[in-house]
């Protein structure tokens, strides 16, 4: 009887024990509240922009500018070089005068598509490298407002048409397989960078 009492006694304390332990790990979950997980197309955001959009417009421009300055070179050294070939006699002064023109022509051509190049990569990249700054802080400030405890990337890149590896090095790096639309925060980053930057143009002009 009295082990009897006993091994009743151990179960009722271990019920109790399983009782409240379970009691206690609902009241926990119930008072932790779920977390907040946004996503941003990084890619939408930085090509869409207003401040991508008006730099894109300036680069034409300047595209344009050294294009014609190109054009008007070459023009140039065709000039002479057509002179050279069928105006003037080798060997004479004005042969050799024109024939260094020529060379400085061609020289000036040269120098001058090199440094636009080099000068374009040097300048895309301090200034892509500003705009995603610009963004990552966005996003932080908007996931602080609203309570994001994690902001993730939204990749939607194009599968069709891809070269076979090309395929391959998508499916392998690509971390967002799906995510709810609800989730997505993209437009409002976009509104919030176009707003910076509209604050930031007025400021200089002042």
């Amino acid at each position: 009887m009295k082990k009897t009492g006993i091994a009743i006694l151990v179960l009722v304390l271990v019920g109790a024990g399983l009782w409240s332990y379970r009691t206690g790990e609902a009241q926990s979950a119930a008072a932790t509240p779920p977390m907040k997980i946004a996503v941003v197309n990084v890619a939408e955001v930085l090509t869409q922009c207003r401040e991508n959009l008006d730099r894109e417009k300036e680069g034409q421009d300047r595209r344009e500018k050294i294009k014609g300055e190109l054009e008007k070179l070459a023009a140039e050294a065709d000039t002479i070089k057509e002179e050279l070939q069928n105006a003037l006699q080798p060997g004479t002064d004005e042969f050799s005068e024109r024939r260094r023109e020529w060379f400085y022509k061609q020289a000036q051509l040269q120098a001058l598509q090199e440094s636009e190049k080099e000068a374009l990569t040097i300048d895309s990249q301090a200034w892509t490298e500003k705009l995603y700054e610009k963004l990552l802080d966005q996003i932080k400030s908007l996931a602080l407002q609203e309570g994001y405890v994690m902001v993730l990337n939204q990749d939607e890149a194009d599968m069709k048409g891809r070269k076979l590896q090309e395929l391959y090095n998508l499916i392998l790096t690509r971390k967002m397989l799906y995510c709810a639309p609800t989730l997505d925060i993209t437009a409002q980053v976009l509104q919030n960078m176009d707003t910076a930057y509209e604050r930031e143009k007025t400021s200089k002009k002042k």
